[in-house]
């Protein structure tokens, strides 16, 4: 069952629940299978069938979600792509997949050989459903491409296949307790590969997904619409929680009952925050696009074991090892590798990894670094890339990044080595601030916590660059570090 199947079971069994709200629309199960079963016809007009594939290109967010819900009815495969993309990704998704038709709800400037096709939501809901459809046959390939998102390393398409795409969505709601009527928002938009899973999880359990493309603040739009759960990565709370100087108990969102919270480490400062100002129900996650969620730390979780990122979601086969594969005792650092249902299927134009495959066992290693305690609480530790040996000592990323996290004028920090000859791996930090001070000065504090661990270089930007998934982009600070240091 792929993920437009689970949906159209719930627009038949319960029609008249509402599927969406939008600024100035809502549309009920019932309707929203309409609009899909139309879109079905549309593509099949424009000579798209089971086995093609598609990219979809869209300003709407109901548009994108409604033409991959009819590519997923008649398996079609499908990748989406957005503004934040180069145009040489563009270009790759294209042709790596093999792309038989963008589809997009505006003009799109001519880049490929790859055809278009525009497409409105009027112009969809003025076409009757298919009268000859044929349901998809289960020996067709369907997949779902999308980015990977990582902070280090040249960004690859991964692939699903909608099997192992349902089985990540099953994961996502054993996460969370979605139950019908409940409204979710998620603050990055659909055409995102968290967000789009998060959604197509929403309308398989009879959840209403709240799209909204109006400037609106978090608070504001949360209220407007009622919102009972909240997505978003860390990047999205920072400017307003920034400008709010009061650290007094007053969440603004008592009736939240979930905010997630993934993409990036959670601070301590940022967590208090968070439940001081907007909610106690916080919950923080960790997962990859190649898999999705994989571990969930509840708000008493995070009390307990600060920096955690919770415990493992059933279905995940988890564990802390050595270089050489060996598993970890409980409070040792090492690699993490996971395997279980709904993992990627592969990337694109690519042998499938060798560090998959593990004594004819398929494990996945995203490349991070932790160590879980004796009762099952994994603590992150950083990327196993950003690992700095300073004369013959191992230095965790994250235990610096903690340090300055902690700092009252710091608002969001990294830590990476800068290599060197003599001395193997300088530990270098980046900050941006949310008040005044100096490099000497935030130098001295990380000093007097970390002693010699503490970073060598700490560099003071106006902000940390990012990637498109909202993720530090230390590939870029690495590159920075190189011109910087070496000039000096």
């Amino acid at each position: 069952m792929n993920p437009a199947d689970q949906f159209e079971k719930i627009a038949l069994s319960a029609p008249n629940l509402t599927a969406i709200v939008s600024d100035d629309a809502s549309w009920s199960y019932a309707s929203l299978n309409q609009l899909v079963w139309s879109c079905v016809s549309f593509l099949q007009n424009e000579k798209i069938s089971a086995g093609m594939t598609i990219g979809i290109e869209t300003q709407s967010q109901l548009s994108n979600l409604v033409i991959s819900l009819a590519a997923f009815r008649m398996g079609a495969s499908q990748f989406t792509l957005n503004n934040l993309m180069s145009k040489k990704v563009h270009t790759d998704f294209s042709t790596l997949t093999k792309a038989d038709a963008i589809v997009s709800d505006f003009p799109l400037v001519k880049s490929s050989q790859t055809r278009s096709i525009n497409v409105s939501i009027a112009k969809i809901r003025r076409l009757p459903p298919p009268t000859d459809f044929t349901r998809t046959n289960s020996d067709i390939d369907t997949y779902f491409y999308l980015l990977g998102s990582g902070t280090t390393s040249t960004a690859r398409i991964i692939r699903y296949t909608s099997d192992e795409l349902s089985q990540s969505i099953k994961r996502d709601l054993v996460a969370r307790s979605i139950v019908p009527h409940e409204r979710h928002y998620s603050l990055s938009p659909v055409e995102f590969f968290t967000a789009k899973r998060r959604s197509l999880a929403i309308l398989s359990v009879g959840g209403t997904v709240v799209f909204c493309d109006e400037a609106l603040g978090i608070l504001e739009l949360c209220h407007r619409f009622a919102v009972d759960h909240l997505s978003a990565v860390v990047v999205h709370f920072e400017k307003p929680l920034s400008a709010i100087n009061t650290d007094h108990y007053n969440p603004k969102l008592p009736r939240m009952k979930s905010i997630w919270i993934g993409g990036s480490p959670v601070s301590e400062i940022m967590r208090k925050r968070l439940r001081n100002h907007l909610s106690d129900n916080i919950y923080v996650t960790y997962g990859c696009n190649e898999v999705g969620e994989v571990t969930v730390a509840s708000s008493s979780n995070q009390d307990l074991h600060p920096g955690t990122i919770g415990h493992v979601l059933p279905g995940i086969d988890f564990e802390i090892v050595n270089s050489a594969g060996d598993k970890l005792p409980a409070g040792q650092t090492g690699l993490i590798r996971f395997r279980g249902q709904g993992m990627f299927d592969g990337y694109v134009g690519e042998p499938r990894p060798k560090q998959m495959e593990t004594d004819d066992q398929t494990w996945f290693f995203p490349g991070d670094l932790a160590l879980m305690t004796d009762d099952g609480t994994v603590i992150f530790k950083g990327r196993s890339d950003d690992l700095m040996i300073y004369n013959g000592m191992n230095i965790y990323p994250r235990e610096i990044e903690t340090v300055l996290e902690a700092h009252p004028a710091v608002a969001e920090v990294a830590a990476l080595p800068f290599t060197v000859s003599s001395n193997g791996d300088i530990p270098v930090a980046f900050v941006s601030l949310r008040e005044k001070t100096t490099e000497s000065k935030l130098l001295e504090y990380c000093k007097e916590a970390l002693n010699i661990k503490a970073p060598q270089k700490i560099l003071i930007l106006e902000k940390l660059p990012r990637n498109i998934a909202g993720k530090i982009n230390k590939q870029a600070l690495a590159e920075f570090i190189k011109k910087r240091l070496k000039a000096t």
